[in-house]
């Protein structure tokens, strides 16, 4: 049994250097992987704050091309009601003067009858 021991004794102790190894790399290897995950984290952070920027930014030029187009939309409907207005006094101008036109004629056709 001694010599049972002994090889035990051997093996044993080599093992516990391999398991010491095995656990050290175990370590680094958490180690590595924990910092490889806040890389990514810190990165998602950056990405998500470009994106958030872009977005920001897209939505204040959105707005700004809405206030735009409102403003034009106004304008050209100011535009649009005032030819609007202008054909009404053109048009009640000419029905004044042909409503005019038809009694006076309608007296001289009158006047003439008599």
């Amino acid at each position: 049994m001694g010599l049972f021991d002994w090889l035990s004794g051997l093996f044993g102790s080599k093992g516990g250097e391999e398991n010491r190894d095995n656990e050290d790399n175990i370590e680094r290897d958490v180690s590595k992987n924990i910092d490889d995950l806040q890389d990514v984290h810190v990165k998602n952070e950056i990405l998500a704050e470009q994106v958030y920027d872009d977005l920001k930014a897209q939505d204040a030029h959105e707005t700004e091309v809405q206030k735009i187009q409102s403003e034009e939309l106004v304008a050209a409907e100011a535009d649009m009601q005032k030819i609007h207005v202008k054909d009404e006094v053109e048009n009640q101008v000419c029905c004044d003067h042909s409503v005019q036109d038809v009694p006076e004629t309608g007296v001289h056709v009158r006047s003439m009858e008599s």
